[in-house]
């Protein structure tokens, strides 16, 4: 079970991208009980299919459980700071959302923003660091033809002078539960002052 696996990392917290909930399926409290036992903080970005499910009612469920909703909003934490931005349709809009969000420019930033794109613009509002979801790794043959087309910052770890993304494929699904020539994933990152 992921919870399981999450809480053998002895994280200091868990920062989820969006996607949380798919849409196509019912989400109720019942399903996000496995949170409450997680032996760390869990901080929470909406996703696109946040948003079909309806995401005022993905928030409060995740509320209820415990965890942090950083959608245009920031937090200190352990001498750093996340900011977290929703997910919006509308393209360029990654510097007016950062303008509206205070955060301090003396503190080491971890932006959590589901979709890969505008990382030269969180490079000019100082993010150290941007973690993203949304491809899902392309999930499935022939489909990740496409998503990597679409994004060139696709999965994995991207560096520039000093600041990096990081695109995760996620720990589960959208749509068909199933992937094909793309893998689940955990990430762990170990920071250093």
């Amino acid at each position: 079970m992921i919870k399981d696996k999450v809480n053998k990392l002895e994280a200091d917290a868990v920062l989820i991208t969006g996607d949380f909930a798919d849409g196509s399926s019912p989400i109720d409290n019942f399903v996000l009980k496995p949170l409450e036992k997680i032996n760390a903080p869990i901080f929470f970005v909406s996703g696109n299919h946040d948003v079909y499910a309806d995401r005022k009612k993905v928030y409060h469920l995740l509320e209820s459980v415990g965890v942090t909703i950083l959608d245009n909003r920031c937090v200190e934490f352990r001498g750093l700071q996340l900011v977290g931005v929703g997910y919006y349709m509308q393209r360029g809009i990654l510097g007016v959302l950062l303008e509206q969000v205070e955060f301090r420019g003396d503190l080491p930033t971890i932006l959590l923003h589901h979709l890969p794109t505008e990382w030269d613009t969180a490079q000019k509002w100082g993010v150290d660091i941007q973690l993203s979801g949304h491809t899902h790794g392309g999930q499935f043959y022939p489909f990740n033809f496409i998503v990597r087309w679409m994004f060139p910052y696709f999965s994995g770890l991207y560096e520039n002078s000093g600041s990096y993304l990081y695109v995760s494929a996620g720990t589960g699904t959208w749509g068909p539960p199933m992937r094909l020539g793309s893998s689940n994933e955990i990430v762990v990152f170990r920071l250093k002052p």
